[in-house]
Parts: C-alpha cells; sequence; structure tokens
C-alpha cells in the first residue's frame, strides 16, 4: 500500500486546484520552500508572484515604491467636521471654542488600576446572575443624537430576546457635585426587543445618562430592574474616552499619554482583540464614515475599518507594524483586517458584528491560508458564501505618514488607497454559486447573530447601511 501511495501520490495544485506531480519551487526572497505543488509552469509562476508580492509585504516596509509617495499626505490636515461637532444653526459657537471647553475633569492616575483599566470596567458591566440588564454604552450619533447600546442580563444568554424599557436624564459633566435631573421616558419610548436605541432630540451640549431594564419574557416582570446609569456623555461632543482623561481635558488631535499608557498594556494581540471587543459598533446613523483611529476612540464606536486602524495603532505602540488588509467579496460588504506575525506565523485581529469573523491565533505560514481560514465563515445576510480575494497588507505609516492613526474625522484616503490595491483571487462568482449555503442552524446562529444590534428606530438607509455589519 505504502509502495502504491508514494507512485501515485495524491496532489493538487496550489494556485488551481488541478491534480499535479510537481514539485515546490524556492522563495529568492526569504529563501523559504513554497510548500506547494502545481500543474503547469504557468500556476507555478502566478503563486510564485503572488509569494514574492507577499514576502515583500511582510519584509520590505522601508522601502515601499514610488506610487505610494502621493498618498502621504492626502488626508491633509484635520477634518474638523466630526470633531467636537456643534451644528451652526444649533447656535452653538464654532470648533476652536469648542475644543478650549473643559471635558471630562477626572486625574489620570499614575498607574492603571482597576478602577481606570477599561478591559476591567468592562467585564464588571457583566454581573453573574443578575435579572438587570448591563450598564449601557453610550457613542456619538449626530449634533442632537446619540446611540444607546446595552446587552442582556447575565441571568441569561446575551442573544435571548426579551422586551425592554429605557429612560434617560440630565446630568452634570464628569467630577460635579450637581445633582442629576429626574430620570423620565425619551422623547421616542424604546419598545421591542432590539438592546439599543437612536435617541434624538436632544440639545447639543447638554451631559446625559440612560438607563435600560428587561421587561420580559419571565422571569422579568412587568416592573423590571434597573440597570446601573451609563457614563455621562456630552450631546454633539466627540470627546469621550474610555481611560481617564487628564485634568485639562483631552487633546484635540492626539492621544492622551494615559490611552497610550494603558494601550501599551495590551502587549500581545489577544490583548488588543480583547479591547477592540468592548468597543461599540458604528451604525453611521447620519451618514457613511470612515473614522481615523483616534475618532473610532473618541466617538466610542467602530466599524470593521475604522476599529481595523485603532487595532494597528495599538499593536504599533507594542512592537508590531501597523498593518491593514482588505477581505474583498462579492454581492457583500468587504472587510478589513489587522494582520500581525509572532514567531514567523499570520494571526490578525478583526472588528466584526459576528463572531466568526473576529480573531485569528497566528498559526498560518501565508497570508493566502490566513484568508482562507476565513472562507467558510464569511456569507451575506442570504447565507450565501462570498469572499472572492483579498490584498496585500499595507504599513499604515509607510503609506500614511507618522500622523496617520491621530487626525481627526473621516479619512476616506485609507478607503481609496485600499480599492487601488492588487486583488489576490480566491473563487470567482460563479465558484461561489457551487458552495453550500448556510443551513438553518448556521443562518440563525451565524449569519443572522449579531452583537451590537442595529436600533429598531432607523430609517430606510442607516437600515440598508446595517444589513451585512
Amino acid at each position: 500500500m505504502k509502495d502504491a501511495l508514494s507512485k501515485h501520490p495524491v496532489l493538487s495544485c496550489a494556485n488551481c486546484c488541478a491534480p499535479v506531480k510537481k514539485t515546490s519551487p524556492k522563495c529568492g526572497k526569504c529563501k523559504a520552500v513554497i510548500q506547494a505543488v502545481y500543474c503547469s509552469k504557468k500556476c507555478m509562476s502566478a503563486d510564485a508572484a503572488r509569494h514574492k508580492d507577499e514576502c515583500r509585504a511582510a519584509v520590505d516596509f522601508d522601502n515601499m515604491p514610488d506610487l505610494l509617495k502621493p498618498f502621504l499626505e492626502v488626508t491633509g490636515p484635520d477634518d474638523t467636521t466630526a470633531a467636537y461637532r456643534c451644528v451652526a444653526e444649533e447656535g452653538g459657537p464654532g470648533f476652536e471654542a469648542l475644543r478650549k471647553l473643559p471635558t471630562h475633569k477626572r486625574s489620570a492616575p499614575e498607574d492603571l488600576s482597576e478602577d481606570c483599566n477599561p478591559l476591567i470596567t468592562y467585564k464588571r458591566r457583566f454581573v453573574a446572575g443578575s435579572n438587570a440588564v448591563c450598564k449601557p454604552w453610550t457613542s456619538f450619533a449626530s449634533a442632537t443624537s446619540l446611540m444607546v447600546t446595552w446587552l442582556p442580563p447575565t441571568a441569561t444568554t446575551r442573544f435571548a430576546v426579551l422586551t425592554y424599557a429605557m429612560e434617560q436624564r440630565e446630568c452634570s459633566e464628569p467630577g460635579s457635585k450637581d445633582e442629576p435631573g429626574p430620570w423620565h421616558v425619551p422623547e421616542e419610548a424604546h419598545s421591542g426587543t432590539t438592546p439599543s436605541l437612536w435617541v434624538q432630540g436632544l440639545t447639543t451640549g447638554k451631559w446625559m445618562q440612560f438607563r435600560a431594564k428587561a421587561t420580559g419574557p419571565a422571569p422579568w416582570d412587568a416592573q423590571g430592574t434597573w440597570s446601573e446609569a451609563s457614563d455621562p456623555f456630552r450631546v454633539g461632543y466627540a470627546d469621550f474616552s474610555c481611560v481617564p482623561a487628564p485634568p485639562e481635558g483631552l487633546p484635540p488631535s492626539d492621544f492622551s499619554d494615559a490611552e497610550k499608557k494603558f494601550f501599551k498594556t495590551l502587549d500581545t494581540p489577544a490583548k488588543v482583540q480583547d479591547f477592540l471587543d468592548t468597543i461599540p459598533m458604528n451604525h453611521e446613523v447620519q451618514d457613511e464614515t470612515l473614522f481615523s483611529a483616534l475618532e473610532t476612540l473618541r466617538q466610542n464606536h467602530g466599524h470593521c475599518i475604522e476599529g481595523a486602524m485603532l487595532g494597528a495603532y495599538i499593536l504599533s505602540l507594542n512592537g508590531h507594524p501597523p498593518l491593514m488588509m482588505d477581505m474583498v467579496a462579492h454581492d457583500d460588504d468587504s472587510h478589513n483586517i489587522i494582520p500581525f506575525r509572532v514567531k514567523g506565523k499570520w494571526g490578525a485581529l478583526s472588528v466584526s458584528n459576528h463572531a466568526s469573523l473576529r480573531y485569528r491565533n497566528p498559526l498560518y505560514a501565508t497570508i493566502r491560508e490566513l484568508m482562507m481560514s476565513y472562507l467558510d465563515d464569511y456569507m451575506n445576510g442570504q447565507g450565501q458564501r462570498s469572499l472572492v480575494g483579498y490584498t496585500m497588507p499595507m504599513n499604515m505609516e509607510v503609506v500614511f505618514g507618522p500622523r496617520w492613526a491621530s487626525r481627526r474625522g473621516n479619512v476616506w484616503a485609507v478607503g481609496m488607497y485600499g480599492d487601488c490595491q492588487k486583488q489576490y483571487d480566491i473563487l470567482d462568482a460563479e465558484e461561489l454559486k457551487d458552495l453550500r449555503q448556510a443551513d438553518d442552524m448556521m443562518h440563525a446562529s451565524t449569519v443572522l447573530q449579531r452583537e451590537w444590534r442595529c436600533p429598531d428606530n432607523f430609517d430606510e438607509e442607516t437600515a440598508r447601511r446595517n444589513d451585512n455589519k
């Protein structure tokens, strides 16, 4: 039997999957043997070219070609349209005046104690066996609105179908001794089973808090149990930080020293992913966005590419190059991840509303192997596999300059540049049709399941932007 197998090895081409008997070439750059076989010289050359690009992506970050130069400063000066927002017709002051107003006045500690470590405070929201909803998250939506999100009581599963109620109140800025106002139902009362609400009709500049409760089914009676009040959030101001700010407030166009100090405690990719998982999804209430790493932190929410940039920045403070790459999809939203290498193996950080598209341990010899690990889990809302290709990692600092992470507002050039990169195909649209669609179990548990569910009171266009998140 052994002799028979050695005479007729069952092998397939690494490029086109046809039966082959040819041997593998060596990589001229990294000298490693490409662990693959090919059916023809054409396929071998195609995969060798891909491998060469991958080696360059992993090694030659300081020798990027001249074609990158036009992108170094393409984002221009700070985009202040999203930073410290205040709409002129609301009668508020301009950006320069707003940035001088006091924000959080808690003093930044000398060390990151348990009371101000964002990962620890996140876990404290989930009280074991509690019938109360966890402490809500509040994030920026517009000059006169906020997004409020919470998760179900720990006495049930995170994705249990419960009905909820929510209340709001005006309060003073953090550190003030003034008593908060009375709780009352928002102008558009929450009703239904979605643990989130877009709260509209607020006054720009007011500090607000929110609380929620589960009202049914059993064991939650009609009264329910109110959650802890959310952290105060100032309407219309993108000045949130999960790390206590210095007495003078948050720097307008950079990460604070306390934030950087916390990020340096996230000294493994797994710890960075843990932190990224605490940030609510950006549902793009007003319009499509592409926030910088700093803006994502300040607004306290991010979708895939926004969270990817923040993750890449945190990794860069801990010895990794700030890489990012595109995953290209057919009839679906594309996705961005943060590839990294540990002991020569590739892994990835990822911000996604679907757990199946998040973290990958550093186990993969090549970028292509890493991409293939996502193929079966990458599906659109109809349960159809949709991943067709990917681009090589780009070093954000090399392409966009040293201030790439600390700009304010939108950084559309990042997305534009990613769209211009060479695509490496995995499948084409016709081949996708032959793949098995998600069955009922996978459709319910993977395709339809989202951690951060968009509110029921979104308009049609905003709901469309959230279809595949």
